[in-house]
């Protein structure tokens, strides 16, 4: 929607690597087409000059405040900025929250006020298959002081906004874990956590055997001059 941010990252193999794309969208993608144009200084890895640039390619979707038919006075405030960065899972633990980290920078420097994380931000999307629950507890950490905590609050240090992440959040009686979301602000303090409620029992989504059923509700917290929740992936048909 012109006016308001959105940034969506995401990967495809290119050639000889993979190469990551920013992109700040709306939900649709025919809008997004409509009002999208790159943005110089990105891009890939040179291979005739051998020189690295950045992984990442910006598109932004920006323009005017749309005109609302609901609305009775002009708006006071100005837009409200959102990053959406999501990539590929990297084996390698630094280098993928270095590319983690390259894509906040780049949204929270175009202006995002709160930078989305993709679900299991640091693990692999284990739920793919139905017996992987041995390697799923090896991610289980906990909220606060487990790495994606640490990383989701460096981050929000170090840009000044919000981070939001997800992880696989350890029970603490052992059991099943939790597909948790969570906030950190600016200040590096936690915002928000909510469990995902709404688990998958699908082929391609064997959520049942890893997650427990969350019992948080969605709390809706502060961002700045916004309110927002964090319902996960499929929370947001219920």
């Amino acid at each position: 929607i012109p006016g308001i941010k959105y940034l969506d990252q995401g990967s495809r193999n290119k050639g000889e690597g993979t190469r990551n794309f920013v992109v700040f969208k709306p939900d649709l993608v025919d809008i997004l087409k409509r009002y999208a144009v790159p943005v110089a200084g990105a891009g890939n890895f040179d291979r005739q000059g051998g020189t690295r640039m950045s992984p990442f390619e910006l598109i932004e979707a920006t323009g005017s405040t749309p005109e609302s038919l609901a609305r009775v006075n002009d708006p006071e405030r100005e837009p409200f900025r959102i990053g959406a960065v999501q990539q590929a899972w990297h084996e390698d633990p630094v280098t993928h929250q270095d590319l983690l980290a390259e894509g906040i920078r780049l949204a929270a420097g175009a202006g995002a006020r709160i930078v989305c994380l993709q679900e299991l931000t640091l693990s692999p999307y284990f739920a793919i298959t139905e017996d992987a629950i041995g390697e799923a507890e090896g991610w289980a950490e906990e909220i606060g002081d487990g790495a994606t905590s640490e990383f989701a609050r460096r981050m929000a240090i170090e840009t000044g906004a919000f981070i939001h992440a997800s992880l696989y959040e350890k029970a603490d009686d052992g059991g099943l874990g939790f597909n948790t979301a969570v906030c950190f602000g600016p200040g590096g303090s936690l915002v928000a956590s909510t469990r995902k409620l709404h688990i998958p029992v699908t082929a391609g989504y064997y959520e049942d055997r890893y997650f427990a059923p969350g019992d948080t509700g969605y709390p809706v917290v502060d961002v700045g001059p916004a309110r927002i929740g964090l319902p996960t992936c499929w929370d947001q048909w219920f």
